[in-house]
Order: structure tokens, then C-alpha cells, then sequence
């Protein structure tokens, strides 16, 4: 079994699975409708595509990770995700954050808080602020002036 994506650490979906079932709703969906999971578990090595999205999300996590490590943070080495074949645990739950992995899946597969100021870490847009509701009330109109 290979992990795909999670933020370019293979992270997985923290969604409950049915009863019985190796998936959650949406992928139970996704595989009946497309035969395959986009991004989720699968049997066998990782396809050479994803692999590839793999590195480069990998590669550039890195780079910033020797940056923060330099900096002085305590993240130590940054290691890379591979096959199934040589998987451990251990290191993938303690690997950094993932690109555009979210707070609630690092907190799942880690099972710590990230960082305030962690990669994952999206500006929001600001909150639309209702516009106010044109009045119902209209203006009475003078009375006609009698001729």
C-alpha cells in the first residue's frame, strides 16, 4: 500500500470509514464512479505522475525546512516519503507540515499542534460583512395639491 498526496507527505483522509469498510463516504464514492482514488490509499507503487508531484512538493518542502533549520529551528532532518516497501510510521508521523496540508490533518497524523506560523498556514480571505438591507419603508409621498 502506498500513501498519496496528504501535502506531499502522503498523508490520509481522517474522514471515519463505513463499518466494515476500508474508505470514508467520498472516496467509497470517487472509487465506484472513477475506478481509482486521486489522492487517498492504494495498492502498489505510487504512480510515476504522482511520484513525480511527490518530489517536487518534497524538494521544495525541504528547502524551506533547511531554511527554518538554519534559522534555528528544532524540525531536524527533513525526510522524504517512498514506496510502501520501506515505510515507517514513526517517521511519517513526525515528518514537518505537508503543502496545503491543513491543521486538522496534521493534527491527526501527528497527533501535536502545528506551529502558529507553520507552511500550512493559509491567509483567509476577510469575512464578507453582509451588505444592510435596503428599507422596506417608503418614503410617503406628499399629498397632491388640490387644484
Amino acid at each position: 500500500m502506498s500513501r498519496i498526496w496528504g501535502g506531499g507527505w502522503g498523508g490520509q483522509c481522517t474522514l471515519p470509514q463505513f463499518p466494515g469498510g476500508a474508505y470514508c463516504d467520498s472516496h467509497e464514492k470517487q472509487l465506484k464512479r472513477q475506478g481509482y482514488l486521486t489522492h487517498g490509499r492504494i495498492d502498489g507503487p505510487i504512480p510515476p505522475k504522482k511520484r513525480k508531484e511527490f518530489e517536487m512538493w518534497q524538494g521544495k518542502l525541504k528547502k524551506q525546512h533547511a531554511s527554518s533549520d538554519a534559522a534555528g529551528s528544532a524540525e531536524g532532518n527533513v525526510v522524504t516519503l517512498t514506496d510502501g516497501t520501506g515505510f515507517d510510521e514513526s517517521s511519517w508521523r513526525s515528518m514537518g507540515v505537508g503543502a496545503g496540508e491543513s491543521r486538522r490533518a496534521y493534527r491527526y497524523r501527528t497527533g501535536q499542534e502545528p506551529a502558529p506560523d507553520a507552511a500550512s498556514a493559509r491567509p483567509r480571505p476577510p469575512r464578507a460583512r453582509p451588505k444592510e438591507p435596503k428599507s422596506k419603508v417608503r418614503a410617503k409621498k406628499p399629498p397632491a395639491a388640490k387644484r
